[in-house]
């Protein structure tokens, strides 16, 4: 059972990975998938070992959950007292579901034996780069291919009254596509910084050359957020990245 489980997390973790910066929808299903999976898993090798219940007590006593839930009681505090009568509470704190997700990810990943965990980090990154390459298409096409449309919301026009095509990506709307992307865009530039201290490869000029398309995609967004947040995440990740402690 445990293998069968191993190989469908696999799977889902895949589809996640690649969904976190294409769908919404995809987020939330095979982030609960890959969560109620991680669970499985956990809960079959602690009744192999012997002990579920000790097996929980040790998975909860890490403090980096306790933000988290911390977190979930506040703003179950806050529907309870500061929400208008005619608010709808239960939706209110079921917006709040992602804390949960992230345990069971968590729960995922910290309790399973990723044989291939550079086969996802290099998934991610080709995942950016097709993403970029899309947007820059978009932008210059002002086509969706996945909607079959042209892309008539976010356009533009510059002062010769030329039109100006603003990205969306795999989203419906330009701010949400930016602020998503660029967190993960990070990736293919740290996977870069990362891998070229070991020895400069074709998969690491592939991470830039990731990282370049992302780059011009949030350029072609015109989201000022992720114009300001995306080079400050750049500088971090440069210095840290020439820390001791970054694997050589």
């Amino acid at each position: 059972m445990s293998k069968l489980l191993s190989k469908a997390l696999v799977v889902s973790l895949a589809l996640y990975v690649v969904s976190l910066q294409t769908s919404m929808a995809g987020m939330e299903i095979f982030g609960w998938l890959s969560g109620i999976l991680g669970l499985a898993l956990f809960i079959s090798k602690a009744r192999s070992s012997g002990g579920v219940g000790s097996a929980f007590r040790k998975f909860l006593i890490p403090a980096v959950d306790h933000p988290v839930l911390s977190l979930f009681v506040v703003i179950v505090l806050g529907v309870l007292i500061a929400a208008p009568p005619e608010a709808d509470k239960v939706f209110a704190i079921g917006s709040a579901r992602w804390i949960f997700m992230f345990l069971l990810l968590r729960m995922a990943m910290s309790n399973f034996e990723f044989r291939n965990a550079e086969g996802f980090l290099r998934l991610g990154v080709v995942v950016a780069a097709v993403v970029g390459a899309y947007c820059i298409f978009q932008h210059f096409a002002g086509i969706d291919l996945i909607r079959g449309a042209p892309n008539t919301y976010a356009i533009f026009l510059r002062d010769d009254g030329s039109p100006y095509y603003r990205v969306e990506g795999f989203f419906t709307l330009p701010t949400t596509f930016a602020h998503n992307y660029a967190q993960w865009a990070c990736l293919p530039f740290a996977y870069f910084l990362v891998r070229s201290r070991q020895k400069i490869s074709a998969l690491s000029g592939f991470a830039l050359f990731s990282a370049i398309l992302a780059c011009v995609a949030i350029l072609f967004s015109l989201t000022r957020g992720t114009w300001i947040s995306f080079p400050i995440a750049f500088v971090v990740m440069v210095g840290l990245s020439r820390k001791d402690w970054i694997p050589k």
